[in-house]
């Protein structure tokens, strides 16, 4: 209701008052003799005012309802973003230390081929300094079939 946003909201308040006043009123006009003739415009127009301020205070009503499930959920995004934050803090942490796991991993491997790189050329010089007879090689294959 965009006409909430006019006026304050003490205004729709003094038009109720006002056309309660009027309704009241326009019932002891009909004694006075010379006013008497305006008590049918002074009834409808206290009537159309009291209905239009209570049409308003059920929109200002609404409004505040809704102002506070949107204060609500504020809240709620502030809990969720606290939340995030910590969880972001829980994962950066689980990331460094596997990234800690995986180099250290990395490193291990490195040792160990580089060992058996040494111990490869070991074998490689061992197998061009001494020749095996082809019988033994002969006889491995057969023993493997």
């Amino acid at each position: 209701m965009w006409l909430l946003t006019l006026f304050p909201y003490w205004v729709f308040d003094v038009v109720l008052v006002l056309g309660i006043l009027g309704l009241v009123a326009s019932y002891f006009v009909k004694f006075v003799p010379f006013i008497n003739t305006y008590q049918l415009p002074l009834q409808l127009a206290s009537l159309c005012l009291t209905v239009a301020a209570v049409w308003f205070q059920g929109g200002i009503e609404n409004d505040k309802q809704w102002e506070a499930k949107v204060a609500e959920l504020q809240k709620r995004v502030l809990v969720a973003e606290v939340k995030s934050a910590e969880t972001n803090t829980e994962i950066v942490t689980q990331t460094v230390k596997q990234i800690q796991v995986i180099r250290e991993r990395g490193d291990t491997i490195t040792k160990y081929i580089d060992r058996d790189v040494v111990r490869n050329q070991e074998v490689i010089q061992f197998i061009e300094n001494c020749e095996i007879p082809n019988i033994i090689v002969n006889a491995h294959n057969e023993a493997t079939k």
